[in-house]
């Protein structure tokens, strides 16, 4: 192809003018060996067409790769790194918007996959447990529950003088997440494999509950009743509020403040988070740090997506195995690539890796429901 013919396709790419089948010759010519014999004559003006057109792919697919110490704006602009850059950029766009995906490892998929679905179990301080997708309205103790288009609402007696408080737990398994809202009608949503445990009735000076995994809070406000949550060694008091609270890794954990103000109390130390703030709790020596991250990314999981920025694959593939309730495992040293994209957490599984393998720098591999990560 020549030279002059090609950057007219890329700019009709660009521009969106571009027919189905001209986007299919740059494909085929990006994926061929001639582009290793394209001679550029402006190399600066090749340099801003492929910045437009990364640019363009990654406001419209949401997916890029790179690793800690190059960037897609830092490579060195030799006519193989302009290759593989356009490569990996319509390769993405191509996918997204026809799905002519070609069969790869990561399409042989044995056992379908699906999304997480809204699943929960209730578990009573006696041992009982009550399944909410078969169990939709009664009592635990004196309080009652009843079960609506997968959230579930509790709701205390009016007089709860002469009850004991009894330790009850809603608890979420992999491939799932849920809805509750508890007697002071604070609204908290759980991650997958997570739990939150409280009493039944829920009163007392302070409102207490403790939690594991991840889970988000809309906390009612009420002066006289300050809200604590107990995550490992750490509380967060709250009087009325919306946080996010992640306590997956055993080593630290992290809360994110979305409104409100939210006190953190370690054994060593405490600080006050305000509004769009985010910290990160060492467990070791209970010191507090202050971190810069998209609160947004933080919370997407509670508005129905993934939202990876700059992640490693094991971190990315950590967030999909609870969700997809997947067993990982890898093959070969990986490498230090670090992904961005945001994913639709109804998604098939089989399509996010496959977006992620166009990038060329990683491989899958499924058998059942256990997913290989090979590098390339």
């Amino acid at each position: 192809m020549k030279d002059t013919k090609l950057q007219e396709l890329i700019q009709r790419y660009i521009d969106g003018t571009a027919t189905v089948t001209e986007q299919q010759e740059l494909l085929n010519w990006y994926r061929s060996k001639d582009h290793t014999q394209v001679e550029w004559t402006d190399t600066e003006e090749v340099e801003d067409i492929l910045d437009r057109v990364l640019l363009k792919t990654k406001q419209e697919i949401g997916v890029r790769v790179h690793s800690q110490t190059s960037r897609f704006k830092s490579f060195p602009w030799t006519r193989v790194a302009i290759a593989a850059s356009i490569l990996l950029a319509l390769g993405i766009a191509w996918i997204s918007h026809y799905h002519k995906v070609p069969k790869t490892e990561a399409s042989l998929v044995q056992t379908e996959i699906i999304p997480g679905v809204d699943k929960a179990i209730l578990k009573m301080h006696d041992g009982n447990s009550i399944d909410l997708e078969t169990h939709h309205k009664g009592k635990i103790g004196s309080s009652l529950y009843t079960v609506s288009d997968g959230q579930l609402k509790l709701n205390d007696p009016e007089h709860t003088e002469d009850v004991t408080p009894k330790y009850t737990s809603l608890e979420t398994p992999k491939g799932a997440q849920y809805h509750m809202t508890l007697p002071d009608g604070t609204k908290v949503i759980l991650n997958a494999q997570s739990v939150i445990r409280f009493t039944l009735p829920f009163i007392g000076a302070q409102r207490k509950v403790s939690i594991e995994g991840e889970v988000y809070f809309d906390v009612v406000k009420d002066k006289n009743r300050p809200f604590i949550v107990t995550a490992q060694q750490s509380q967060i008091e709250v009087l009325g509020t919306q946080f996010n609270i992640n306590a997956y890794d055993k080593n630290h954990l992290r809360a994110s403040l979305l409104e409100g103000v939210i006190q953190l109390n370690t054994p060593k130390t405490k600080m006050k988070l305000v509004p769009g703030q985010v910290a990160d709790i060492h467990n070791e020596n209970g010191t507090i740090d202050l971190i810069k991250v998209d609160l947004n990314s933080e919370l997407s999981w509670t508005k129905g997506y993934f939202d990876f920025k700059d992640m490693p694959i094991r971190n990315i593939m950590q967030q999909l195995a609870r969700w997809y309730d997947i067993e990982v495992q890898y093959e070969g040293e990986m490498s230090d690539k670090e992904y961005s994209a945001r994913i639709l957490r109804r998604d098939n599984i089989k399509d996010i890796l496959n977006k992620l393998e166009a990038t060329q720098t990683i491989r899958f591999k499924t058998i059942g429901r256990k997913v290989i990560v090979m590098a390339p």
